[in-house]
């Protein structure tokens, strides 16, 4: 097992706001030499509202379904991209989205909520191969 790759995945979980809670399935499914896999996360977000903050079955959940694969060269592992599904409370039809990851970079699963509850996300936008920001885009 590549453990660089591991701590690799396990950071890139963290900082897209996954946290730690799946390393320990992260390195199993790894030590299993699987093609690919697929971990289930569900929330529920508890939004400030102030006429139904005492009623928490009308509380928002949103679940997350991340996917990794492995390369058809070596042992690495890549986490390629992440499904958001939100159920809004009291609505019947949930609304999904798929967000992709290059390189450990993407939406965050604050944002992607945000996203998929209509609200705007604030991103610095790069060119390839520049580190300066070049503009910044609100994300709608």
């Amino acid at each position: 097992m590549n453990e660089e790759n591991v701590g690799y995945l396990q950071n890139n979980l963290k900082y897209l706001g996954f946290g730690e809670q799946l390393n320990a399935a992260l390195k199993e499914s790894i030590g299993k030499a699987l093609p690919e896999f697929k971990f289930k996360l569900e929330t529920s977000v508890v939004m400030a509202d102030p006429v139904n903050k005492d009623k928490p079955e009308l509380a928002d959940k949103i679940s997350y379904a991340l996917n990794f694969s492995k390369s058809k060269v070596t042992d690495v592992y890549f986490f390629n991209n992440f499904e958001a599904t939100l159920q809004k409370g009291g609505a019947v039809d949930a609304l999904s989205q798929v967000f992709y990851i290059n390189k450990g970079k993407g939406v965050t699963a604050k944002e992607s909520f945000n996203l998929i509850s209509d609200r705007a996300v604030n991103k610095d936008v790069v060119k390839w191969g520049e580190s300066e920001p070049v503009a910044k885009a609100g994300l709608c």
